[in-house]
């Protein structure tokens, strides 16, 4: 009886979990190819993009020019907690940040006052959205799109 053995080069990156299915007795040879070409090359690595002072002004520029920090990871090859940041560093003040308690203090006083939440949002340069959540959050009763009580 003939006893047929495969031998599979497996990727170092899999080998843990095929590991228990090696036979143990077997040994690669040096003529063993890697399964692929990052074995060649050694283990992968992030590569890592460092802005210099001008990135980092351009980065400032384009997002005074409205540009999200996304668009900007994107543009720069970076994370965008790199590019917030770094606009921390050079004391830009971050859009899209939590509200303060001073602000949920006027979203709560305009409201109560009449205003909708649309007309609360553009008094305090705050999307709608926020301005609920955070009146929700505050356990405020808010009053149906038509302006009548709940």
């Amino acid at each position: 009886m003939t006893r047929l053995i495969t031998l599979v080069a497996l990727s170092s990156l899999d080998s843990n979990k095929w590991l228990p299915l090696l036979v143990r007795d077997w040994a690669p040879t040096p003529t063993t190819q890697p399964a692929c070409e990052d074995e060649r090359r050694g283990p992968l690595r992030q590569r890592q993009n460092r802005q210099t002072k001008l990135d980092v002004a351009a980065i400032a520029a384009r997002y005074a020019e409205g540009a999200t920090v996304r668009q900007l990871a994107t543009e720069f090859h970076c994370h965008r907690t790199t590019v917030a940041l770094r606009l921390k560093e050079h004391g830009i003040e971050m859009r899209n940040r939590p509200a303060t308690t001073d602000e949920i203090a006027q979203f709560i006083a305009l409201y109560e006052s009449g205003l909708s939440l649309v007309k609360v949002a553009e008094k305090t340069g705050i999307s709608e959205k926020t301005v609920m959540n955070r009146l929700r959050a505050e356990g405020v009763q808010l009053r149906d799109t038509h302006g009548r009580e709940r």
